[in-house]
């Protein structure tokens, strides 16, 4: 899975990206200083778990494609008619 998401993102697994906490109040943050790509989505990141809609709400405001950023959207949305979109997805 680490391999195909960095194929999808156009990236090399191996390229170096630094990471750092966010607003970490307890200071047990493990994530900190540079790793590679493969090793943050390894070890760091859960990407095998369905997309939280905040995440998606964030997303939606970097799409440049008008359709994704609708669906975007629509996924992030709190509106009952539109949690049907968001489960089945």
């Amino acid at each position: 899975m680490v391999e195909k998401l960095a194929s999808q993102l156009n990236t090399d697994p191996n390229t170096i990206i630094a990471m750092y906490p966010v607003d970490d109040k307890t200071e047990k943050n493990p994530i900190v200083g540079p790793c590679t790509l493969k090793a943050a989505l390894h070890q760091y990141y859960d990407i095998a778990s369905p997309i939280k809609k905040p995440i998606l709400k964030v997303l939606s405001q970097h799409a440049s494609d008008p359709v994704e950023k609708d669906r975007l959207k629509d996924l992030a949305s709190e509106e009952p008619e539109k949690q049907e979109l968001y489960k089945s997805t």
